[in-house]
């Protein structure tokens, strides 16, 4: 039994998260593969953060059409979880799939001052790349909160907490790139 449950966790937690994830970024990929005239940072975290936007939207549309067949009024549900759900899927996975898909873009669309000496334009591509991978992690560890099965007041904080994180994160991320990016 304990393997059938690590098989679940790892294939409905870990692996169906994680390509979601990856779909969600192809957009922003590829449009930064057709040679974009312009390469600001802020152009990128645009780009991305729509592409993160609509997938989010219709993953999230997919993960509640059951719910259309069930009407509008929901007479055996507790409002506690109804309000949870909606916070979690009305806010909290969009906004750190905005930024996630954001993110990437920053690190995409990056170019930094190649002539000043005081500045490291690798470097911070590295970290903005880091930063970035660190969302992506974060947004994906977060999934697992949702098959674990643990009570839904636990599950809306580690959703809230995560997404403040991520949001901090951000703002790290695009600081950095404002600052360090050719003019």
């Amino acid at each position: 039994a304990a393997g059938l449950a690590i098989h679940h966790l790892v294939r409905e937690g870990v692996l169906i998260p994680m390509g979601g994830m990856i779909l969600m970024l192809v957009p922003t990929v590829l449009v930064r593969l057709s040679r974009p005239k312009s390469r600001e940072s802020l152009d990128g975290f645009v780009i991305g953060a729509l592409a993160a936007l609509t997938f989010a939207g219709g993953a999230t549309l997919t993960r509640l059409a059951p719910q259309f067949a069930t009407g509008l009024l929901a007479h055996s549900r507790p409002v506690k979880g109804l309000l949870v759900e909606a916070v979690i899927c009305g806010v909290t996975i969009p906004l750190t799939a905005a930024v996630a898909g954001g993110m990437v873009g920053i690190a995409l669309w990056f170019k930094g001052q190649d002539g000043n000496p005081h500045e490291h334009p690798r470097r911070t591509r590295a970290a903005l790349w880091l930063l970035a991978v660190l969302v992506v992690l974060i947004h994906v560890g977060v999934a697992i909160t949702d098959i674990v099965g643990m009570p839904q007041t636990q599950m809306l904080v580690i959703h809230i907490v995560m997404t403040v994180l991520v949001v901090v994160l951000l703002r790290i991320a695009l600081q950095m790139a404002l600052l360090h990016e050719a003019h």
